[in-house]
């Protein structure tokens, strides 16, 4: 699981730099002062998942202008990472009988965050 956690720290980290809001290649000639608060974190939940044998259904409730990312984990694989952009609901094929864990990522192009990972088939999941 360890390679979950690689994998995806490196598609948050490529998707929140790919997906800046409002900036340009070219770096400021001095540094910014704040005039505002810092943004407030992401708050994304990922509902339980519904297991269907061969698919699993994810929802999750965050905000709608970010951009979203699932994590599929089946134990003993390394974890696949489907982006889903703007969508809050994923179908997700699996093999019947195996144990998964699914997780969600969210970027508004500078801040980023992952759900803890939900289980099904009594997986035990670590983040």
């Amino acid at each position: 699981m360890a390679a979950t956690v690689v994998v995806a720290a490196a598609v948050i980290a490529t998707f929140a730099l790919v997906n800046r809001k409002g900036q340009t290649d070219t770096p400021p000639l001095s540094a910014p002062t704040p005039t505002t608060p810092s943004t407030p974190a992401l708050a994304v939940k990922l509902n339980p998942p519904a297991d269907h044998n061969t698919y699993v259904d994810l929802t999750w409730s965050g905000p709608s202008d970010v951009n979203y990312a699932v994590v599929i984990a089946q134990v003993g694989q390394p974890a696949v990472v489907r982006l889903v952009y703007k969508h809050t609901k994923y179908r997700a094929a699996v093999v019947p009988g195996i144990q998964y864990c699914f997780a969600v990522q969210a970027t508004d192009g500078i801040n980023k965050m992952e759900t803890d990972p939900r289980p099904v088939r009594d997986a035990q999941c670590e983040r």
